[in-house]
């Protein structure tokens, strides 16, 4: 997959979550030219913080180890805010 794929499956992530009553963002982690991860915006139906980006972190620094996501890139809509 090329960037703009992975942009596109960000957007897609972006649109459920919209549908679900949250803020349209959404993120995933490629490694290796694959999709290991994404998450979608929980402001509104989840707990905690809830932006796409951090619930990605969450769920990518208990599921992998450090060294591995080092070597990932992550995708997003937009720039991911200060705080994630």
């Amino acid at each position: 997959m090329e960037h703009e794929a992975f942009i596109r499956k960000a957007y897609d992530l972006a649109i459920s979550a919209g549908k679900k009553g949250n803020h349209t963002f959404g993120a995933l982690l490629v490694k290796d030219g694959a999709v290991i991860a994404c998450a979608e915006n929980s402001v509104a139906t989840g707990q905690g913080y809830g932006h796409a980006e951090y619930n990605l972190a969450i769920q990518c620094a208990a599921q992998f180890p450090e060294g591995m996501l080092q070597e990932c890139t992550l995708y997003t809509i937009t720039a991911p805010c200060p705080r994630c």
